[in-house]
């Protein structure tokens, strides 16, 4: 069976148009079945564009790569499926960025009863391998698990729990002299093979001391660092909503304030 897809997604800010993003995804691929085993190879290409309304400019980011996967039916209640993928990440205008990303995983279901509660659990791991010797700081780990449940009340409606351990992470990494933030283990990752990778900037003081600015909504997130001097923008697509923040250092640091406000819907 032959399948494709192709994705667009914008983000506009009317006034400050700094944060704008752009996003398109096109994949094609081929799927075959014998028997209780299904084989997939899927290519897969995206660009993601930030503050840049002419989309034939330089992206800010390209991906491209391919993915395998194989599943397996063992019978009508249980199922395994393992997967690998290879990407290409490139940056036009921070080529020391450029890496080649690899991942690969196993995951396996179980359906009680007739189907009615379906249990999974899935692996995952890999690594971005920077192409520029000389610049080891771009190159990262990614490892992860996810376990859940579905539990089907009727013909209409469902109920879904897990305990996947989602959570985006942001890091002063002293070591490697940057910010990171790393969305690999957000939640939904797997429409792009880009998406997981960890965002990076350059620490430009000592910070030693640092006052963080943070906004966050269902799915996106702004953290601002020392008054603008340094700024993050991201999505997150998280299976529940987080909640809860935690601080966490190998050395002793001091907390001199912090403050929580909640946002107000623009719809009320």
């Amino acid at each position: 069976m032959l399948f494709g897809g192709l994705a667009y997604q914008n983000k506009t800010n009317t006034s400050e148009d700094n944060f704008s993003t752009y996003y398109y995804d096109a994949n094609l691929g081929l799927s075959y079945r014998r028997d209780r085993d299904t084989f997939t190879l899927a290519a897969q290409y995206n660009s993601f564009w930030v503050n840049d309304t002419q989309l034939y400019n330089d992206a800010y980011r390209n991906a491209s790569g391919v993915t395998g996967q194989w599943q397996h039916d063992f019978d009508s209640r249980n199922q395994i499926s393992v997967f690998l993928q290879y990407s290409d990440l490139t940056y036009p205008d921070q080529e020391i960025r450029n890496a080649n990303r690899y991942i690969g995983g196993v995951g396996y279901a179980h359906a009680f009863g007739r189907g009615t509660v379906i249990t999974y659990l899935g692996l995952y791991g890999g690594a971005e391998k920077e192409k520029d010797d000389s610049a080891p700081q771009v190159g990262n780990d990614i490892y992860g698990a996810r376990l859940g449940a579905q539990w089907n009340l009727n013909e209409k409606y469902s109920l879904f729990a897990n305990a996947s351990g989602e959570s985006t992470t942001f890091r002063v990494n002293k070591t490697k002299r940057r910010y990171e933030l790393d969305r690999s283990a957000s939640g939904t990752v797997a429409f792009s093979a880009a998406f997981g990778d960890v965002q990076v900037a350059p620490i430009l003081g000592s910070a030693q001391a640092l006052k963080l600015r943070i906004y966050m909504d269902h799915s996106s997130l702004e953290i601002f660092l020392n008054e603008g001097e340094t700024v993050f923008t991201s999505l997150v697509f998280p299976s529940v909503p987080y909640n809860l923040i935690s601080l966490k250092s190998d050395q002793e640091i001091e907390l001199r304030a912090g403050t929580i406000y909640e946002l107000q819907s623009i719809w009320k």
